[in-house]
Parts: structure tokens; sequence; C-alpha cells
């Protein structure tokens, strides 16, 4: 009778492991499956506001582009500070898709989602950025020589434009290719 209760007790506590196990292992997979959610409703919000940041750099990367395809030494003092000012517009554009592209790295890192929209994002982001951020150091590296002919010429002593983000061409997949760089 003793080993029937031994048994039985044994049998009541493998059976409770097992329960509770297999609840454990339900809450994980609801937790993780939400953690998930909520990282590809953040990539999702993320990058529409980076769709935004794209649209607005690209307006100004035009007036700029206008601006120095027409640029003539007898004005271009006079539209130093207006073109400094486009400049730091672009550079501070810079900054919020940096952040954008930091936010979007770090949900993307080291996941697959079950959402092939989420998925291509975290695919594409770093081509997208690479080549984003190497045209616009193309773009300060225009300036900054049309600013240094001009003072070459005219013996002035104009400042030369530096970002606050970037100053330099990356290579962000590490493919041995700058994208975007002329």
């Amino acid at each position: 009778m003793k080993k029937k209760y031994i048994i039985i007790t044994i049998t009541i506590i493998i059976t409770l492991i097992l329960i509770l196990g297999v609840i454990k292992f339900i809450i994980s997979f609801k937790e993780d499956s939400n953690n998930q959610q909520t990282k590809m409703n953040e990539i999702t919000t993320t990058y529409t506001l980076l769709e935004e940041s794209i649209n607005n750099y690209n307006n100004i990367r035009k007036t700029l582009t206008n601006r120095l395809s027409t640029y003539y030494q007898d004005t271009f003092r006079d539209n130093y500070s207006d073109t400094i000012n486009l400049m730091q517009n672009y550079d501070q554009i810079i900054g919020e898709i940096q952040e954008e592209i930091n936010l979007i790295a770090k949900d993307c890192a080291n996941n697959i989602f079950n959402d092939s929209n989420v998925n291509n994002i975290c695919k594409n982001y770093q081509e997208t950025y690479e080549q984003l951020v190497n045209t616009y150091v193309n773009d300060i590296n225009d300036i900054n020589t049309i600013i240094e002919d001009y003072n070459n010429d005219t013996n002035s002593s104009l400042a030369k434009f530096n970002s606050n983000y970037i100053n330099n061409y990356i290579d962000y997949n590490q493919d041995g290719e700058y994208i975007g760089k002329n």
C-alpha cells in the first residue's frame, strides 16, 4: 500500500512538473510573440519617419544642387549664409536619419520576423543609409571645394562647412564599396 501511495505521489509530482513546464513554455512563447510584434511595430513606425526624413533630405538636396549649379563668384558671398543655413538644415536631417537608422538597427539585430515587409526593411536599411550618407559627404566636399576656390580667387576667408554628424564616407555593410560616393 505504501508503494502505491509513493507511485501515485511521484506520478502527481511529475504531472504537475509537466503541466508547469507546458504553462511556462506557453507564457514564454506569448511573451516572445508580443516582443516580436512590438519590435515589428517599432520598425514600421520608425521606417515611416525615416521615409519622411528621406523626403526632406531629397528636397534639401535638390535645392542645394540647384543653388550650386548656378554658382557665380560675384554673388557667392551674398548667398553664402543662405547656403550654409541650407547645409545646416541638411545636416539636421542627416542627424534625424541617423537616429532613425539606429532604432531600426537595434530592433532588426539578429531577428527574423514573420512579416515580409519588416524583413525587407531590416534587409535594406543599411544600403539606403550608406547611400544617403555617402551622397551627403559628397555634397559637403562639393560645397567646401567651392568655398575653398572662392577664398583662393578672392582672398576671402569664408568658413568651410563642418557636419555635426558625419564627415567621412561609410561602408556600413562592409562590402568594400561606398554606395553613393562619386
